[in-house]
């Protein structure tokens, strides 16, 4: 309550790094998603030595998968960096020029952390779709499979990805460019990252706008493969010479579905949290 304190007082109390760092080891979550981004990194770091070791041709879905194992160590990374940020740096309140300069370091570090953790959730998305229909073209039209996913068609791919991803999460540094930036530094005393931190514009936005896309050309994709792959698993419809493709199939998309619902399982809370925050 600024009624109650000075900002002399709070920076004094609450402030100290040794008090942050007892706070937050006195949280059990806070261990838990620390120890979970720890495990996160160290996983998918094993995923991408394991692919450099067993050194077999790079197609299409190993690229897939390295750019997600990617992903996943950039959310696991975000995490901890947020947890090591709140502790090295407070969040000083905002405006004055009571340590100006660390006011801009606190406030920066926050909305880039926040930005890299939205980065690896789109950049995780888009991939997985990207996956969807890697697995699909594989199974519907597999003659087509070498024209249709060339190798620099998916380089490319894979490239606009992570640059549509890079843009939209760090979109929030651009939403106060059209405010009158030296008013508020002249009037209020605010930086740029504390004018930014106020806007009403979120770059996890993005997140809510790519996840219903990516979730319902997802469950399209797989519901068209499962259709035909349970066909083909018929008696009499596929010759034997055809079993060990189509078990091949079956096995990748089991693996790909378990994947995708292991993603939606621990995804979905998060954005029914953010759709909460949007109503309210």
């Amino acid at each position: 309550n600024s009624t109650d304190y000075t900002e002399e007082e709070e920076i004094n109390e609450f402030y100290d790094t040794g008090y942050r760092l007892r706070l937050m080891l006195a949280s059990p979550h806070e261990i838990i998603a620390f120890v979970i981004g720890l495990i996160a990194i160290i996983l998918n770091v094993l995923v991408l030595a394991g692919l450099y070791v067993v050194r077999r041709p790079i197609t299409t879905h190993y690229r897939l998968i390295i750019s997600l194992a990617c992903a996943d160590i950039i959310v696991g990374t975000s995490m901890i960096c947020h947890q090591i940020n709140h502790v090295l740096n407070p969040i000083y309140l905002v405006g004055g020029t009571l340590h100006e300069h660390e006011r801009l370091v606190s406030r920066c570090s926050y909305l880039v952390i926040k930005s890299l953790n939205t980065i690896g959730l789109n950049v995780q998305l888009l991939n997985l779709a990207c996956m969807a229909i890697d697995h699909y073209v594989a199974i519907m039209k597999p003659l087509q499979y070498p024209i249709l996913l060339r190798k620099k068609r998916v380089i490319f791919g894979i490239a606009m990805i992570w640059t549509i991803s890079i843009i939209l999460g760090y979109s929030d540094f651009l939403s106060a460019l059209h405010l009158r930036l030296n008013y508020y530094k002249r009037e209020f005393g605010y930086n740029y990252c504390e004018v930014v931190w106020m806007t009403r514009y979120q770059e996890e936005y993005t997140v809510l706008a790519i996840a219903p896309f990516c979730f319902c050309l997802m469950l399209f994709t797989y519901i068209r493969i499962y259709i035909k792959v349970r066909r083909h698993r018929q008696p009499g419809v596929i010759s034997h010479s055809e079993r060990p493709g189509v078990r091949k199939a079956t096995k990748a998309l089991i693996t790909t579905l378990l994947n995708l619902g292991t993603f939606m399982i621990t995804y979905l809370p998060l954005c029914f949290f953010q759709v909460i925050l949007l109503i309210q």
